[in-house]
């Protein structure tokens, strides 16, 4: 598979490797990481995009976001704010003052996409799989969005390997964020309604879809 941009997110790769090495910068570890990344995926370009400082108020108006997520104590931000220096010097880094990265990060796959280039995300954030698009051929290639996450090891989740995890689309993810809820981001969900009953009426619903068009009703 051929990308043309490497998107990190810089926050949860940070946290996730602040977490092995506490009370020490990690900034060492993820260069290497994303050295790494660019040889073994053979990317020409990186962005790593970094949440902004005032982004922790209430998101989209609705109470108690990001309530599930635990802030940078002093230690931790000043080794956050070495990291991010310390990567700009290399690397394209985004990070601005009112805006989260995974809104940012959107924002730059979508517009990559749209303009018939590979993109591929790389983070454990369950919540890109609902950037990942369906492959598509454009002038003898393939233009393709995934999502790579290391959990104990690569995975690289494409359009097929989401729809497998979960029995729907990627396109339908956000349905099963609103219905499940999410604890990381405080989003409630339907009470009563757990992930099981979330997928199976997704699932349900993606099949009745699929048969009505093939029907034609």
């Amino acid at each position: 598979m051929s990308y043309t941009l490497l998107i990190i997110d810089g926050n949860n790769m940070f946290r996730r490797y602040y977490s092995i090495t506490p009370n020490v910068s990690p900034h060492y570890l993820i260069q290497n990481k994303l050295k790494t990344l660019i040889s073994r995926h053979k990317i020409p370009r990186v962005v790593v995009v970094f949440d902004g400082e005032r982004t922790k108020a209430a998101k989209f108006g609705q109470e108690g976001y990001d309530k599930g997520r635990k802030p940078m104590d002093a230690e931790m931000h000043k080794h956050f704010r070495k990291t991010v220096n310390t990567l700009s010097k290399t690397y394209c880094v985004v990070q601005r003052q009112d805006y989260e990265a995974d809104d940012i990060i959107g924002c730059i796959a979508l517009y990559t996409y749209k303009r018939k280039k590979s993109v591929l995300i790389y983070s454990n954030d369950k919540d890109f799989f609902q950037l990942v698009r369906k492959p598509r051929k454009h002038e003898g290639t393939v233009v393709r969005m995934d999502v790579l996450r290391d959990l104990r090891g690569e995975l690289l989740f494409d359009y097929d390997a989401v729809s497998e995890k979960y029995g729907f689309p990627p396109e339908q993810f956000t349905t099963f964020l609103a219905l499940n809820g999410d604890s990381v981001d405080n989003i409630p969900g339907i009470r009563g309604l757990g992930p099981v009953t979330a997928q199976a009426l997704l699932c349900k619903y993606t099949l009745c879809n699929k048969a009505q068009r093939k029907l034609g009703l």
